[in-house]
């Protein structure tokens, strides 16, 4: 997943307020990953996002899988009882 990796460290030097990056490989179908990270707030990924390193990362990695799709995510409650 060397795509991954740089992708990820280009996205770890280049937004503030991006968080730590975690790539799970699901072990009930060996082609399917879920790629995670915390982000300081809402504005850091529209920055992100909006970044034209941003649109040349995404290519090369949807060069790599089958599907690809990106997803923003807020959270609701963790299993120590706060809420988001």
């Amino acid at each position: 997943m060397a795509g991954w990796v740089e992708f990820v460290g280009w996205t770890t030097s280049s937004v503030e307020g991006s968080g730590v990056r975690t790539l799970f490989r699901d072990l009930g179908d060996d082609h399917r990953f879920v790629s995670m990270g915390a982000w300081r707030d809402l504005a850091a990924i529209e920055r992100w996002r909006s970044m034209p390193g941003w649109s040349d990362g995404i290519g090369k990695l949807r060069e790599l899988f089958v599907r690809f799709e990106p997803t923003t995510l807020e959270l609701v409650a963790d299993a120590d009882g706060r809420c988001g």
